[in-house]
């Protein structure tokens, strides 16, 4: 039987080790880290709200338990499937697939075409298992962002099949602007004239007095060094010409996109602003979804275009919509 369980833990406040002298000691420690760090009551209204109900109420229910119980999961039963299509969903009655309502009206009235489209749309996702949980990114605010193996009770007798010697436990502080808008702020600040310098985002405090500063306080923190470098990356990729010089990256104009690039949907909004940006006209839905097509080789779900558009005026773009479509409004 092992006599000492050794626990390597990582928070934003410090990195080191503890020793114990049983598995469920080591789990009560990392549960106590999690909670106090980890702030995830707050995060388990925004897991339920979202289209894939049954999938994000089980998701949510677990972490309800097993940050107020630090003995739960008891077995592999409490431990509810990450895959949600093993969930049945039924969409809401009220929704429209696929069928306009108002043939004088030069838009769609349905925002999907069919109710897969719909679930699809949900991009929620959070890996339970039995050994491990992975939760949160540093785009997608809806869990805390940690990670561990500090899960089910594990046979003392037998050695731990990952690491001999440790368990782990990793708390991240949550890092967003907020999810899809970060490339938007970046392009913002770059239209601007201004310079992005990436590395003042490796000390928190200098990120977030700058974040507060250009865009207001607020709950939520600003980027991560990685997010900043990874988005200006993605701008470069869709065209956005960026020179990196003494004090940051500044932007000297724009050129075609590179062709057989995956883009993530992150990239989404830049694309929707520049189809706005070029059109000599107002766009429907359809309208932008085929020229982003056309240009980027992606192919959008008409949900997803109003979600963006909202998006952006939530930002402070001024984007008026009529029965010809919508129109950025250039200031």
């Amino acid at each position: 039987m092992r006599k000492v369980w050794i626990v390597e833990y990582e928070t934003f406040e410090e990195k080191n080790t503890r020793s114990f002298e049983s598995f469920n000691n080591a789990k009560l420690f990392a549960r106590k880290l999690i909670s106090k760090y980890s702030e995830a009551p707050k995060y388990l209204d925004e897991v339920r709200n979202g289209n894939r109900k049954k999938y994000r109420a089980a998701i949510a229910n677990f972490f309800e338990k097993y940050f107020n119980d630090p003995n739960f999961p008891y077995t592999e039963d409490d431990i509810p499937s990450g895959d949600s299509n093993d969930y049945e969903e039924t969409a809401p009655k009220s929704m429209i697939f696929g069928e306009d309502l108002d043939e004088n009206d030069n838009d769609t009235d349905y925002e999907y075409e069919s109710p897969d489209e719909y679930f699809e749309e949900d991009e929620f996702y959070a890996y339970i298992g039995n050994e491990w949980i992975i939760t949160g990114d540093f785009e997608q605010c809806e869990l805390p962002a940690m990670e561990t193996n500090l899960i089910l009770s594990m046979d003392e007798n037998e050695t731990y099949k990952y690491n001999e010697d440790t368990l782990s436990i990793k708390i991240y502080r949550k890092l967003c602007a907020g999810g899809s808008s970060n490339p938007v702020l970046l392009l913002a600040e770059l239209e601007q004239g201004h310079r992005i310098d990436p590395e003042i985002y490796k000390d928190e405090n200098e990120a977030k007095h700058t974040y507060e500063e250009a865009y207001g306080a607020g709950e939520k923190a600003p980027m991560s060094i990685r997010t900043v470098y990874r988005h200006i990356k993605m701008l470069h990729d869709l065209g956005y010409v960026i020179k990196k010089e003494e004090g940051g990256f500044s932007l000297e104009g724009k050129t075609a996109p590179k062709t057989n690039i995956d883009f993530g949907t992150s990239a989404y909004p830049i694309m929707l602003l520049d189809v706005l940006e070029e059109a000599e006209k107002p766009l429907l839905q359809a309208d932008i979804i085929s020229a982003i097509l056309k240009k980027y080789h992606v192919s959008i779900h008409r949900k997803t275009i109003g979600r963006l558009i909202k998006g952006l005026i939530d930002l402070g773009y001024d984007i008026e919509h009529t029965k010809e479509g919508y129109k950025l409004i250039m200031t």
